[in-house]
């Protein structure tokens, strides 16, 4: 189990009203938690918060479900996300690209440029601050928790909720800072995530060679 206090600080909402709290005696990574909650709450709207996230606008939450109740056919809304770097620079985060190569599965730009500073829609959106359709879980099952652990779930997701019919769509009103964790950050893994994805979308490819 968690050794970082969390499973302590989780206990402390047991007893409220409304919360749930699932304990898990073995790490199966982040999808499979995410159906196990997704599927305990079928008649609900889902909304994606990172555990290393920290809000920076009050209206975070109320500029997703704007967003959604404006686009009907907009079944999943990412915010923004500010990533700081090494050398003091905000990398923003704000969609994912029609790219399947793996090597910049995010639409990236910098606190002071202009390009994401609209609403506009991609092929899919990160599921780190995100709002989903119930009516998407109920088209398309939920997240592929048998070939994406860590990464690219949220990629084949939203490729599959496009394939649906519903639209993936970033909205800057909606910002978080994201303080990436750094624990399964290995090139093993994003690899293999990379490559699962690969198989899924093209049907013609047999075999990836990754050097």
């Amino acid at each position: 189990g968690s050794t970082d206090g969390s499973s302590e600080m989780l206990a402390r909402f047991e007893t409220v009203p409304k919360v749930l709290v699932i304990r898990k005696t073995a790490n199966m990574g982040i999808y499979s938690a995410w159906n196990e909650i997704i599927a305990s709450c079928p008649q609900a709207d889902v909304l994606i918060l990172g555990g290393d996230t920290q809000a920076l606008t009050s209206n975070w939450f109320t500029a997703l479900c704007y967003h959604m109740d404006r686009y009907p056919r907009c079944g999943i809304v990412a915010g923004q996300q500010v990533k700081p770097e090494k050398d003091g620079r905000l990398r923003i985060v704000y969609g994912g690209t029609n790219d399947n190569s793996g090597q910049h599965p995010h639409k990236t730009g910098w606190a002071d440029q202009r390009d994401h500073h609209e609403a506009t829609r991609h092929a899919w959106v990160t599921h780190t601050n995100v709002l989903i359709r119930r009516e998407v879980f109920d088209a398309v099952g939920l997240y592929d928790d048998k070939d994406f652990r860590f990464y690219c779930g949220d990629h084949e997701f939203g490729r599959r909720a496009g394939k649906a019919g519903w639209e993936s769509w970033y909205t800057p009103y909606s910002t978080i800072l994201h303080w990436e964790s750094r624990g399964i950050h290995e090139a093993r893994v994003r690899g293999e995530a990379t490559d699962a994805v690969l198989r899924k979308e093209h049907d013609r490819i047999g075999a990836v060679v990754r050097l």
